[in-house]
This record gives structure tokens, C-alpha cells and sequence, in this order.
């Protein structure tokens, strides 16, 4: 069937299933046909808009390609659809996904043809996936510098969202963009993208900002104050920037925000004081959030030099009968607790608390506020916060669960006080506040941030109660599963909800056992409507710890299907999962072990971060299958590819800490484990290899698996240990290793440190 015929198929409801089974087939054997396929369609005007905005997608959802075959169709297609807007978002995103030499010319030439607003959005693309390089970044900012200069307002929009992205990796143009954008944010119709433009100056520009640039930045600040909530809060976030980056390089420091101080620090009491736009304000205002947060990295950098002048204002404050004022003040006073030394603001804690605790009772503005305001006391100065006060904040926190625009900034607080309580907890007060977070978050969104901090600080309650709360916790798991039984009737269950179902489960996974089926359907209802979801996937780690093979057998292939490197986050939690299972069935992961192992292999592969964790995944299943673990000589093969470039180097630097320090560690964990259990003839050859991997180990997890290794090579090859420790420095590495072990009040341990102390 034709390539553009299966396309519209996809488009009509009873021949879609048939027609993305057949796509998925080609793009999975034939990728290059695949992709001049989806070229050739984006070319053909003949074809419905849709169909030509599908290839597209599923162009992009191709690339990159290996081999340049298609290479030339598919640049002429892409550059030809940045010139429809009907395609040109989608055209762009694949540009991104295509860093060949030649692209940036063309991009460049595609401008100068009428056609800029598209090839700056491409060049902004390429800049954000990691497409374009330095040399590259720069021409196409100085395209985008003289961009600026177009008449048609939408290009200008797009130079500044394309300089935006492109800053980072333009060395040489941040003097002419930090005054483009100083001069684009003076234009009311370009204020807010420049602005946010300004926010990546701030970091990038540091070194060439100068005493005029800070002014003009205030007064752009200064003439955003009164503008609309989401720029004046966009102005702050330039100024937060700043005091980031000042705290990042603090020991070069120049002092602008102190210069600035007297500037700012007004503005960003404008901004705590001034009233949301929006008349249905619920939880949270824009333009407040922003003052809060950069007087937060504001008081970082100035230290106590911060008070004087913010305590005036919330003294004033706090007295008015205007509850925005009150909230401004309360605002102020837990911003400024994290920058200024302690024995400064103790006696202010101590005498603000009173006031704090009685607007926890006021309205939601105030009481929001001083939630927030006694959270960051308890983050950062729990002692300051009596038990009796903490008391308080418990006794009305649990009245006021229920209120959605108090939740986050309520449970940040109650989050505080569990971290001091929860484990003299009494069951009978566990479970009512466990009670009242689940009501709380029964009438939240499920989608809201209120509905994500009800279930968190509820996770917080259940990790650290004490054991006698776990008839309690049952009664938790009744609910939890009840709820997403309700939900997956009205689609995918919320992932705060499935969170919370594995935090409760690895409390009471000992008692529950009998929730093992219902669990496992559950979880495949779940999966079946969102493959990829994290937590879903995440469980299928708490629901073996149950004990149900059967069950896990039967979810096994969305594990399987979701270990690919292209999807990174759901990628990490099967792996996680994956080692929670083989860890759960011990020897009753034999016959899953086969899959598991190919699957991770081929993610360990790719390297980074993935490839560790797929790694880690690998040293588990040894761990349990050890000499009966598949594929073993191919597998040991792999874990010494991976690691010996990366241990090269860490021998060249001379025991210098390196940045592929945990990789080292886990594939001499992972040999460990299969020295210990291995067959010796499988692990011929790999007891030299893991031997040159003991200098580099520097955790305390990782020195004790040395030590064991040491030991086991001891018992079973001393010959090959003894010629290992002639070489000076390693005979000092395992003497440090056997001072460790004779220290430990480990008896394993210590048999091991005198075992190996006999070869010394």
C-alpha cells in the first residue's frame, strides 16, 4: 500500500489501528524508507494538511538517521515545508534532530528569502536539542541580531526566542545580545520574551555586564512594576538570575547586587504587596511568587545587610488591616530566613512565632502565607519552633486539610513538623491526619499542584511512622487502591495516587500479601491505558515484594517494552523496577532473567546516565542468579568495555577523583558479586580486571565489596592476589581496605580483613 494512502488511514477512526500497526512496522524495519516515505509526503501539495503535519511528526519521531542516504530528500523536503505555516513548527523540530554542516547555511540563506520567522524558530530548535555548535551558535545569532531590525513584529519575536536559545553556546555575542535585549525589552510588544531573554544574560553575560547595563536594567524593572502581573513577575525572575549566579561564583563576586540593593529591594516590595489580576486567585499569584523568590537568592547574597530594610517594611506591613499587606509581610519574613546568620535572626524568630501561629487561622491569602512562611522556620530552624508551636501547627493544619488553595503551602509546613513527630506519632493521631490528607486530596485536582502536596507530605507520614501505626497504613492501602479503582474508570490513575500506593506498600508489604491479585490487575489497567507511566512501573516493584510471581510474570512485557533509551524517564523507573523484582523473587527470577539481562545490556550500552543505572540493574541480577546468570561471558565482556576507557583514564590521573567514579564502582560491585558465586572457568580472566578497579573505589558500599572481592580471591586465587599486591601501590590500597574490615563492627567483615591481612 502507498505510503500516503497508510497516512490517511491513520486519520479515519475504524483504519487507524491497522494503519499505525503497519507504519510502526516500517519505521522499525525499513528506517530510511520510512523517513523518505514521511519526505516525500511532506512535499506532495496534493495532500490534505493533516496528512502532511502527520509526516512530520512521525518524520520526527524518526530521527536522527545513521548513513547519509537519505539525507538530501529529506533536507530539501524540511527546508521546503519551513516555508508553509501549516508545517514549518513541525519542519523545525526535525531540523533540530538533523546537525548536518550544511543545514545552518541553508537556515541562513532560508532567511534571507522572506522566510525568517521560520528558520529562526529552526535555529532555535537546533540550539535547545544540543544540534548546534559553537561556531554555528554564533553565525546564527548574528543572523538573529539583525533580525531584530525586521518590520514585521513576529520576526523580531522570533530573533529574540531564537538569541533566547541560542546565548548559551554563541561565544563572542554576549555583549551585542545583552544590548539588544536591553534595548528590545524597552518595546512594549517585545518586553516579555526580552526580558526572559535578559534572564539567560544574566547568566551568560555576567563577566560583560556593566554599572550602565544595571541601570537600565532597574529601570526597565522600575517601568514593569505597574505593567501586567506576568511581565512585572518576568522583570523579578531577571533579577533572581542574577542573584543565582552571583551565589554560584561567589568567590569573584563584583557586589552588583549590593549595588543594587537599594534599587531592588523596593521593587520586590512592590511585588509582594501588589493584588493577583486574576478575581478567582486561588493558591498562588505570579507576580508575588517571582518578589518571593528573588528576595529569597537576594537575602543569600546580602546576608544580615538584608534585614533592616525588610523587616521595616513587614513591621508596617504586618500591622495593616489589608490581609494583602499582612500576606506581603508574612512573605518577607520567611524569605529572609536563609542568607542572614543565625544568632541574628533568632531573636526575630522568636518573636514573630506568636504572630505566625495566629494567622494560620486568618483567611487563606494570610494563612497560606504564614504556612509558607512557619515551613521554611521548620526547614531551616527547626529548633527555633517549640514542640508546643508545633503542636499548634498540627492541631490546625488537620482542621484546614480540606481547603485546596492552602494545601501546598500547608503541607510544605506539615511536612516540617512530621519531619520533627512523625516517629512518636500515636496510631490514633496517624490516623487521623492520614485521614485528612486523603480527604484533602478527594477534593483537589487531580492534576494540581495541592493534589501532588497532599499525597506527598501523606508519603512523608507513612515513610517515617513508627511500626505500631501499620494497622493504620492497612487502612491506607484499602483507600489508596479503593480511589484508583475509581479513577482508572475515568481514565489513567493520577501519578501522586500511584506514588503514595508504593510508599504504603513497602510499609506493609508483610501484611498485605493477600492484596497481591487486585494489585497486579490494577496495575495492568493502568499500563494498558499509559505504557510509560513511571510510578505504574515503579510498582511493579512493591507488588513482587508481595510475593506474587504470577502476577508480575503477567506485567513482565511492559517492563520489557519499557526499558528503551529514547525514553529516558520511564526507562529508569523499569529499571528500577527490575531490580526491585529480581531482588523480591531471589531464585524465582531465573526465568525472567534472560530478557532482563538483553534488555539491559542494550540500555547499558548507551552510556550516561541510563547506562549506569542499567548497569546497577545488571549487579543486582548477579547478585541473585550469580554463576547462573545468562549470557555471563558476554555480559562480562560488556561491563569491561564500558568501564575500561574510563579506568585508563582514572590510572592517568593518578587516583585524582573522577567524574566516572560511580561506574567503576558498580562494575567492580557487579564483579564482585559474580567472583563470589560465580563458575571460575565462565570468569576466567575477569579477577585481573576487577583487581585494577580497587583504587578507585572511594564509597563506603563500594570498599566493603573490595574487601569481599580481596577476600574470595584470597580463598580461591592467591597466586594471581599475591603477584597484584607486589606492586606497591596496590599493596597500599588493600592495607587501607583490611584497616577498614578489622575496624567494622561487621563479623563478615572482619573474617574477610584477616583473611586477606595473611597475604599482606
Amino acid at each position: 500500500m502507498a505510503f500516503p494512502e497508510l497516512l490517511r488511514q491513520c486519520l479515519a477512526p475504524k483504519e487507524r489501528g491497522a494503519a499505525e500497526g503497519r507504519l510502526l512496522e516500517l519505521r522499525a524495519t525499513e528506517p530510511a524508507q520510512f523517513a523518505v516515505g514521511c519526505a516525500q509526503a511532506l512535499q506532495d501539495a496534493q495532500l490534505p494538511a493533516e496528512v502532511r503535519q502527520m509526516a512530520a511528526w512521525l518524520l520526527r519521531g524518526a530521527l536522527p538517521l545513521t548513513g547519509a542516504a537519505a539525507a538530501v530528500p529529506l533536507q530539501a523536503a524540511l527546508l521546503q515545508a519551513l516555508e508553509s505555516p501549516a508545517l514549518c513548527r513541525a519542519a523545525a523540530l526535525c531540523c533540530a534532530k538533523m546537525p548536518w554542516p550544511q543545514l545552518v547555511p541553508q537556515l541562513l540563506q532560508l532567511g534571507q528569502r522572506g522566510f525568517g520567522k521560520e528558520a529562526l524558530k529552526a535555529m532555535a530548535l537546533l540550539a535547545e536539542e544540543g544540534a548546534a555548535s559553537s561556531s554555528s551558535a554564533a553565525s546564527m545569532a548574528e543572523a538573529a541580531l539583525k533580525a531584530l531590525q525586521a518590520p514585521d513584529l513576529a520576526t523580531r519575536l522570533a530573533a529574540v526566542e531564537a538569541l533566547t536559545a541560542l546565548l548559551p553556546k554563541a561565544a563572542g555575542s554576549e555583549q551585542a545580545v545583552l544590548a539588544a535585549a536591553l534595548g528590545a525589552a524597552k518595546a512594549s510588544e517585545l518586553r516579555l520574551e526580552a526580558l526572559r531573554l535578559l534572564e539567560v544574560c544574566a547568566r551568560e553575560c555576567y563577566d560583560v555586564i556593566s554599572g550602565s547595563d544595571l541601570q537600565q536594567l532597574a529601570e526597565v524593572a522600575a517601568g514593569c512594576a505597574s505593567g501586567s502581573e506576568l511581565v512585572a513577575s518576568q522583570a523579578l525572575e531577571v533579577w533572581e538570575a542574577l542573584a543565582a549566579k552571583e551565589l554560584e561564583m561567589a568567590q569573584r563576586s563584583r557586589g552588583l547586587l549590593g549595588q543594587a540593593a537599594p534599587l531592588l529591594l523596593p521593587l520586590l516590595q512592590q511585588g509582594l504587596q501588589r493584588k493577583p489580576e486574576d478575581p478567582g486567585w486561588q493558591e498562588r499569584s505570579t507576580l508575588q511568587d517571582s518578589a518571593r523568590a528573588c528576595l529569597m537568592a537576594t537575602a543569600k547574597v546580602l546576608g544580615d545587610a538584608v534585614l533592616q530594610p525588610i523587616l521595616a517594611f513587614a513591621s508596617t506591613a504586618m500591622g495593616s488591616e489589608d490581609m494583602w499587606q499582612r500576606r506581603a509581610a508574612l512573605l518577607a519574613f520567611g524569605a529572609v530566613q536563609d542568607g542572614p546568620s543565625a544568632p541574628t535572626l533568632q531573636p526575630l524568630v522568636q518573636m514573630a512565632l506568636p504572630r505566625l501561629l495566629e494567622a494560620l487561622t486568618a483567611p487563606s491569602v494570610e494563612a497560606s502565607s504564614a504556612f509558607w512562611a512557619l515551613g521554611r522556620l521548620l526547614e531551616l530552624h527547626p529548633a527555633a519552633v517549640p514542640d508546643d508551636a508545633q503542636a499548634r501547627i498540627f492541631e490546625v493544619a488537620v482542621l484546614r486539610l480540606t481547603e485546596p488553595c492552602l494545601a501546598e503551602q500547608l503541607c510544605y509546613c506539615l511536612d516540617g513538623v512530621v519531619d520533627q513527630q512523625a516517629a512518636v506519632l500515636e496510631p490514633r493521631l496517624f490516623g487521623t491526619v492520614a485521614e485528612s490528607l486523603l480527604k484533602g486530596a478527594q477534593v483537589a485536582d487531580p492534576h494540581s499542584r495541592a493534589h501532588l502536596a497532599l499525597f506527598g507530605c501523606l508519603n512523608e507520614l507513612l515513610a517515617r511512622a513508627a511500626e505500631d501505626c501499620l494497622p493504620q497504613m492497612e487502612l491506607v492501602l484499602e483507600e489508596v487502591m479503593r480511589r484508583a479503582d475509581v479513577e482508572l474508570s475515568r481514565g489513567p490513575v493520577s501519578r501522586s495516587l500511584l506514588s503514595c500506593l508504593r510508599v504504603v506498600l513497602q510499609r506493609v508489604s508483610e501484611r498485605s500479601k493477600r492484596c497481591g491479585p487486585a494489585l497486579g490487575a490494577l496495575l495492568d489497567r493502568s499500563l494498558r491505558l499509559d505504557p510509560t507511566e513511571e510510578e505504574a512501573l515503579r510498582a511493579i516493584g512493591s507488588l513482587a515484594a508481595l510475593g506474587d510471581a504470577q502476577a508480575v510474570v503477567a506485567l513482565w512485557p511492559f517492563l520489557l517494552s519499557a526499558l528503551r533509551v529514547d525514553l529516558p524517564d520511564p526507562c529508569l523507573a523499569a529499571i528500577s523496577a527490575v531490580t526491585d523484582v529480581a531482588k523480591a523473587l531471589g531464585e524465582c527470577f531465573a526465568p525472567l532473567g534472560a530478557s532482563a539481562v538483553e534488555a539491559l545490556a542494550a540500555v547499558a550500552k548507551a552510556g550516561g546516565r541510563l547506562g549506569l543505572r542499567a548497569t546497577q540493574g545488571l549487579s543486582a541480577i548477579f547478585e541473585v542468579l550469580g554463576r547462573h546468570t545468562p549470557h555471563l561471558p558476554e555480559l562480562l565482556a560488556l561491563l569491561q568495555s564500558l568501564a575500561g576507557p574510563k579506568l585508563e583514564e582514572f590510572e592517568r590521573s593518578q587516583g585524582a577523583v573522577h567524574e566516572s567514579q560511580e561506574l567503576l564502582e558498580v562494575v567492580l560491585l557487579a564483579h564482585e558479586a559474580l567472583l563470589c558465586q560465580g563458575d571460575s572457568a565462565a570468569l576466567a580472566g575477569s579477577a585481573g580486571f576487577a583487581l585494577r578497579l580497587l583504587p578507585a573505589m572511594r564509597t563506603a558500599k563500594a570498599r566493603r565489596g573490595a574487601l569481599k572481592l580481596l577476600r574470595h580471591l584470597a580463598q580461591e586465587a592467591p597466586l594471581e592476589l599475591r603477584a597484584f599486591l607486589a606492586q606497591g601501590a596496590a599493596r597500599s590500597c588493600a592495607t587501607e581496605l583490611v584497616m577498614m574490615g578489622a575496624a567494622s563492627p561487621n563479623s563478615a567483615l572482619r573474617e574477610a580483613a584477616n583473611t586477606v591481612r595473611a597475604l599482606l
